[in-house]
């Protein structure tokens, strides 16, 4: 067998199933592919799972199609697995990597695994550390020194426009009819957190319908398990309290704890390092200064901006 690129089939003689691939050197390609069967550690569980069953040597190894470069055999691969896929042994519908996971036969499994993986690896790394390797504060932001134009936010806002958060929720206001919160403020002219305040506290005139169009059933009932799993005795903190002294220290690491991505900004000729600690000294909603910087009030702005 004369070692080249191109694509290739490994078949099964006893229901002509085939696994099929490319490779730069399918000979070398096909010692791997003996190796891990024999290994038990096929990375494709439907080859593996008939090579148990069927045993070695009901398994033929042939070059499909000879190729002179790899691009061309890897267009052929992806070609006939997209003709094919149902028949063969693959588990991956894309040749050049990427999900392995969608069609795999334990699926969920494997999903599962990655989460434990993944709560154990975070769990041991501190909030530092974690904000260091998966953040992108400060020069580590592809935006970082960079403002989009107006321009750019105007094409933005009007892509956005007429779009429906799955999350939105019909707001009903003097009998008119809203299809989110921020349709309601944009055409009131008044912030996000005026209107989920009033419904809050049940003005009469503010209400969600009782039944929400926005949110597809499937999604509403996902929310109810979710919610049904986190009330009552199935809370973890069920019964509990937080003593004077939790409350404290949570009250000063919020208070000196200034996130990566605050914005200082300036109100009435005084400069505060966030839009929290000016909510804070002046004593109103930080809603209300995002509201009043972004309609360009006098005296409201953020300090990179000017």
């Amino acid at each position: 067998m004369i070692d080249q690129i191109g694509t290739y089939k490994i078949v099964n003689k006893i229901n002509n199933k085939i696994y099929y691939g490319s490779s730069k050197h399918i000979k070398k390609r096909f010692k791997q592919h003996k190796s891990q069967l024999k290994n038990n550690k096929h990375h494709c569980l439907y080859l593996q799972r008939a090579y148990n069953k069927y045993g070695a040597n009901n398994f033929e190894y042939i070059i499909d199609f000879p190729c002179d470069n790899i691009e061309d055999a890897l267009k052929i691969e992806q070609e006939y697995i997209d003709e094919n896929f149902k028949e063969l042994y693959n588990t991956s519908k894309n040749v050049s990597g990427g999900d392995n996971i969608s069609y795999h036969p334990q699926k969920d499994k494997i999903i599962q695994k990655m989460k434990i993986s993944l709560k154990r690896k975070f769990s041991s790394m501190s909030q530092e550390e974690r904000k260091n390797i998966y953040g992108h504060p400060g020069e580590k932001n592809p935006m970082y020194g960079h403002r989009h134009t107006k321009e750019s936010r105007k094409k933005m806002s009007e892509k956005n426009k007429g779009r429906s958060s799955l999350y939105a929720r019909i707001v009903i206001i003097n009998g008119k009819e809203f299809r989110s919160i921020s349709e309601a403020a944009k055409h009131l002219d008044v912030s996000n957190s005026v209107i989920s305040r009033r419904i809050a506290t049940k003005k009469y005139y503010y209400k969600y319908p009782e039944k929400i169009k926005n949110i597809c059933p499937k999604l509403r009932k996902r929310f109810s398990e979710i919610a049904k799993n986190r009330t009552g005795k199935k809370n973890g903190f069920f019964g509990k309290h937080h003593s004077k002294k939790t409350k404290e220290l949570i009250r000063q690491y919020r208070k000196e704890h200034i996130p990566s991505n605050a914005r200082k900004v300036i109100i009435e000729n005084k400069e505060y390092i966030s839009i929290r600690e000016a909510s804070r000294q002046l004593k109103v909603h930080p809603s209300t200064i995002i509201y009043r910087i972004k309609k360009e009030k006098p005296g409201y702005a953020y300090k990179d901006n000017l």
